[in-house]
């Protein structure tokens, strides 16, 4: 038993567009901010005031669009199938043809390979 167990850590919400989580978010951020893995003191310090001012310049922006009807549609189909997966009102089996089904007629994107990663590997293991 780990220390922190992935309930912890990962969120199966699907309202995130990028990553699982925030922790995940930033960490891929502040990795995105060195060109080396042992970055000095002084550029540490310098990359992370950048990083601040620019957070606080996108806080100031206010929220982001509104999403549009089409990625509204697609959010409420996949909320509803994994609703009905955890709601136990499909099988398994089920559950992966819908999924593939939304993959034949989408170009996957990430946050669908998450959820499927996340739900599948979940009941078949």
């Amino acid at each position: 038993m780990s220390t922190f167990p992935p309930t912890l850590w990962a969120s199966t919400d699907i309202s995130f567009k990028r990553t699982t989580n925030g922790c995940e978010a930033f960490h891929r951020k502040l990795n995105g901010l060195f060109y080396h893995s042992h970055p000095s003191i002084f550029e540490l310090v310098d990359r992370l005031e950048e990083f601040v001012f620019e957070t606080s310049f996108k806080m100031r922006e206010g929220p982001a669009r509104p999403p549009k009807a089409n990625e509204r549609r697609k959010q409420a189909w996949l909320e509803s199938i994994i609703a009905n997966y955890q709601a136990e009102t499909v099988t398994t089996e089920q559950f992966r043809k819908r999924f593939v089904r939304h993959l034949c007629q989408t170009p996957p994107c990430k946050e669908t390979l998450i959820l499927i990663f996340k739900y599948v590997n979940k009941a078949v293991f």
